[in-house]
């Protein structure tokens, strides 16, 4: 991937992103609250991959952890 769609991925991972998806978890909480760690568990995957990817500029496993 080039530097330029690395950059669009995380700019997709703004704080408007995350308050959303954080919104999200809490509606499904309210009717569905047994889906509720295996959500929080796949945030946190993402929000890792990130991270690691964001220091080694590499998408390498970008389609295992969306393969859920």
């Amino acid at each position: 991937m080039k530097d330029s769609e690395l950059r669009l991925l995380l700019s997709q991972l703004s704080p408007h992103f995350l308050f959303n998806t954080l919104n999200n978890i809490y509606g499904i909480s309210l009717t569905q609250h047994q889906r509720v760690p295996a959500l929080l568990l796949k945030l946190s995957e993402l929000l890792r991959w990130v991270k690691l990817k964001v220091r080694t500029k590499s998408t390498a496993g970008l389609i295992e952890l969306f393969s859920w």
